[in-house]
């Protein structure tokens, strides 16, 4: 499936508000959902998502035939998302003990906070499980799809400690 998390930043925590799950989908539909539940109509501004910054796979880079040439980053930004990917994969073991950390560190603090509507998301966070080996992630289990939306921004933001003078109302992992 293709799935985003949407997170708000306020006074420094980060909030997960919303999800989406399209079984079977792609960018395009996706970009469009997004549209539609977030975006907003502003004086000068087409699409109405600008105010929408976009976490994605880092994979999302690469081309595939199935999008007639283009990728998930450019259709994105193609529909007016403001995308900020890394230039490759983090670790699945950092990754997980960054969000690990930030929804709740050894010393009791949180940063990461998810909201109770937020049902699958939350489904996914307390059944992920790792294969016999603890490197990696069970994926047969189709729990990883929420977690990895989650983890790339969550990830991205605590390496970065990116907190901009105008944050984005709106944060989307996928």
């Amino acid at each position: 499936p293709m799935t985003a998390t949407i997170w708000k930043i306020y006074d420094q925590k980060l909030w997960q508000i919303g999800e989406i799950v399209l079984s079977t989908s792609n960018t395009d539909e996706m970009a469009e959902a997004l549209r539609e539940r977030y975006g907003r109509s502003a004086a000068g501004e087409a699409s109405g998502v600008s105010h929408i910054c976009i976490y994605p796979d880092p994979a999302g880079q690469q081309r595939r035939s199935s999008a007639l040439g283009r990728t998930d980053v450019s259709i994105l930004r193609e529909a007016g998302f403001n995308v900020r990917v890394m230039t490759a994969h983090p670790a699945v073991r950092d990754r997980m003990n960054v969000m690990n950390r930030m929804f709740e560190a050894s010393d009791g603090s949180r940063v990461a906070f998810v909201d109770p509507g937020c049902v699958k998301s939350i489904e996914s966070y307390d059944k992920l499980c790792y294969l016999d080996s603890g490197i990696q992630i069970d994926k047969s289990s189709g729990y990883d799809h929420l977690v990895d939306a989650s983890g790339y921004f969550l990830y991205w933001w605590r390496t970065r400690q990116e907190v901009s003078a105008r944050p984005s109302p709106y944060i989307i992992g996928r």
